[in-house]
């Protein structure tokens, strides 16, 4: 099934461990143009330059950037700034960080182990993608993989465990710290290699017969994919990637809240009362962000709780008879457990069943702002009368997410947010070409 194996990673020549943090980044998707001129300043030799490099009027065509790109990497390796390691190895990658679960902070470590990974096509199920991509950020990524010959940023797999391959990823994350950082987010980074061998085969075997679930870098994947058909050879055959296990308790996924914009020929429609027709709705109180919070730890896995704009006032929601029906009527190829996730009930009932539009990609993109934080989300729906009201939805469970995927589905738009995010800089993979 899975294949992973070691190999000669090129690294940052850092002076201590801790001088990583002024050469990491972000993913590059992750990357705002103000990120990126932070990124610029903070250090000349800042990955960014490499993920995301800033176009310049001199630019004739979007490839340009990458170009350049390329030219700092080969100068950086020419030059010493990149050493590659000695001898194969894996690498082992620990985030510290904490979340908030039911209503207190609490504190999480992820473990994961940087590979090579096997490209496969998804339709040999080994390798299974949650989301579905776009085309031009792929053709992007390519452009940019034909102009480096390298993989720059980490693919994040999600790997099916009993355990043992979540106690040989643990023993990756020991030993001496080869590179150290704590982000804005508060979240600490440390790097280990590891060369012993021992370690390494226990890894591969318990990876073996394994499959690879896709939280991050979907586009990176498809895209190396596509490289190594264009470019065959071993060397390319295989794409970097953090592999984390379904039993680390650490892997913490959070939710995107959905506020509903209101749609200007139903600006004054009844939301409560059109909700009631296809859910059980509960007053919860005023809109209160405590309430809010305690009501998100508190009520059942399969309720949504929404904030009415109109009333101010916070309800939770469970589907009622008529809810249900709506479903099933409206289920097309879908499975009942993908119809039944937080996400396609505000798609559908809402969208569909309220408002009576098609929830396209389009209409989606019009009609819904994501907030990945419960408190801007409270905070925004309170401050402005364009919203309907706001969707506080529970984090999708790995559970739900395997078993749809499994399933030959894919999740709706916005339903994974694996936090935290995997930064790029820490290891380069350089392939055949370069």
């Amino acid at each position: 099934m899975a294949q992973i194996k070691p190999f000669c990673g090129y690294r940052y020549n850092l002076a201590a461990p801790h001088d990583l943090g002024n050469v990491v980044s972000p993913p590059y998707d992750m990357l705002s143009a103000a990120a990126v001129d932070e990124l610029y300043n903070r250090d000349s030799r800042n990955v960014a330059r490499i993920i995301q490099n800033k176009a310049q009027p001199a630019d004739k065509a979007n490839v340009d950037r990458h170009l350049r790109a390329a030219g700092f990497f080969k100068e950086w390796i020419k030059s010493g700034i990149l050493a590659r390691d000695a001898e194969p190895a894996l690498y082992g990658y620990l985030q510290r960080f904490s979340v908030r679960e039911n209503g207190r902070e609490v504190a999480k470590a992820r473990h994961a182990v940087i590979a090579l990974l096997k490209l496969v096509d998804f339709s040999a199920g080994v390798v299974l993608p949650h989301e579905y991509t776009l085309s031009a950020p792929k053709q992007d990524r390519l452009d940019h993989m034909q102009a480096l010959h390298a993989n720059t940023e980490l693919i994040f797999g999600v790997v099916a465990d009993k355990g043992d391959l979540f106690t040989e990823i643990k023993q990756c994350c020991a030993g001496p710290v080869v590179g150290s950082f704590t982000d804005e987010q508060q979240v600490t980074h440390e790097l280990f290699t590891v060369t012993d061998q021992a370690l390494i085969a226990r890894c591969m075997r318990a990876a073996a017969d394994r499959t690879v679930l896709i939280a991050d870098g979907h586009h990176r994947y498809e895209t190396a994919l596509r490289y190594s058909q264009q470019h065959p050879g071993e060397a390319n055959a295989s794409i970097m990637a953090a592999l984390v296990s379904m039993n680390d308790p650490g892997l913490v996924i959070l939710p995107f809240h959905r506020l509903m914009r209101k749609s200007p020929a139903k600006a004054s429609l009844d939301i409560m009362a059109s909700l009631r027709l296809f859910f059980n709705c509960a007053e919860c109180g005023k809109a209160d962000l405590t309430i809010l919070q305690t009501t998100l730890a508190g009520s059942a896995p399969e309720t949504l709780v929404f904030l009415d704009k109109k009333s101010t006032t916070l309800f939770t929601l469970s589907l009622n008879a008529q809810g249900r029906a709506f479903l099933e009527q409206n289920r097309g190829e879908h499975s009942l457990r993908w119809m039944e996730l937080g996400m396609s009930l505000v798609n559908t009932i809402f969208v569909q069943g309220v408002l009576g539009l098609t929830p396209d990609p389009t209409i989606l993109h019009d009609m819904i702002e994501y907030s990945k934080d419960t408190t801007e989300a409270f905070r925004r729906s309170m401050q402005s009368d364009e919203w309907y009201g706001t969707f506080f939805l529970r984090p999708a469970t790995m559970a739900d997410i395997e078993a749809i995927v499994k399933g030959g589905e894919r999740m709706p738009q916005k339903s994974t947010n694996f936090f935290p995010k995997f930064y790029s800089g820490l290891v380069f993979n350089v392939l055949e070409n370069a």
